[in-house]
């Protein structure tokens, strides 16, 4: 879903929603209070640029689990 927004590998997310994001747990936080087909808003660098995008998010699917019951 991320690169369907644009998003890079190498992209750093600097921004959710306007809140600053100084690690991967902050990012988490901010998702946390969010909803599956929600607008947010990210700033993001990219080499020495800085990005702003839109994007809608997804319904968080953990690959690695075994939800057959």
């Amino acid at each position: 879903p991320a690169s369907k927004a644009g998003i890079r590998v190498d992209d750093r997310l600097i921004e959710f929603e306007g809140s600053t994001l100084a690690d991967a747990e902050a990012l988490f936080n901010c998702m946390e209070k969010t909803k599956p087909g929600q607008e947010v808003g990210l700033k993001l660098k990219r080499a020495d640029k800085e990005l702003q995008i839109q994007l809608k998010l997804a319904q968080f699917v953990d690959e690695d689990e075994d939800y057959s019951g």
